[in-house]
């Protein structure tokens, strides 16, 4: 049974449709972006792992981003399946080491910073090698992963400073206050002209 598929469509997510037959037109990265302990009879420890698939033209496309929890012996089943099948492929470059399994202390700051490490920098080989992309194991392993959707900044108000505004944009009437009859402020007057002078003015003009 060979160990590669033999072409795009037996790919079961987009993901992984996007590592098969991607390659001449995306570049990839893979991160451990956060960690979790989780409690029980079994405590154990989750890696959130980001496949970033991001487009040479970045001008049309965006990048997409897919995230997954795993945990260390999900990765290091994967490591060892993908050793042996780049071994016999004669695939250019070495794999990664990966660190082995601990009898204690696996929950220690010390061994899950190794392992976070340790998983960013053996996915990140291999979402960059176009053959072992193509392999059944990898594609069963990224079948989890999710498209994360950034959501949508709110909007930023632009607040425009009423000394900067045009005094003929303060004073426009509105239809509505002319139709209902409500008194203008002065200054915003519709009426055109000089304004007539009291008789007391008209005496000192005179004068």
């Amino acid at each position: 049974m060979s160990t590669l598929l033999p072409d795009e469509s037996y790919c079961k997510s987009e993901l992984g449709k996007l590592l098969y037959a991607g390659r001449k037109t995306h570049e990839y990265k893979a991160e451990v972006v956060d960690q979790r302990e989780i409690n029980g009879i079994f405590s154990h420890v989750e890696y959130d792992v980001v496949i970033t698939v991001m487009p040479t033209d970045q001008i049309v496309n965006e990048p997409k981003k897919f995230k997954a929890a795993t945990r260390y012996k999900e990765v290091n089943k994967l490591h060892s399946q993908l050793s042996i099948i780049h071994k016999q492929l004669y695939l250019k470059e070495s794999v990664p080491k990966y660190p082995g399994p601990v009898m204690f202390g696996a929950n220690s700051p010390e061994v899950t910073q190794e392992r976070r490490k340790a998983t960013g920098t053996f996915l990140n080989f291999v979402v960059s090698n176009p053959v072992l992309c193509k392999t059944k194991v990898l594609q069963e392993f990224v079948e989890n992963f999710e498209e994360l959707f950034e959501n949508a900044s709110n909007s930023s108000k632009v607040i425009i400073p009423t000394s900067d505004r045009p005094l003929s944009d303060l004073c426009t009437p509105v239809l509505g206050s002319l139709e209902t009859g409500l008194q203008l402020p002065k200054q915003c007057s519709v009426e055109s002209g000089p304004e007539e002078l009291t008789e007391e003015e008209e005496r000192v003009v005179r004068s």
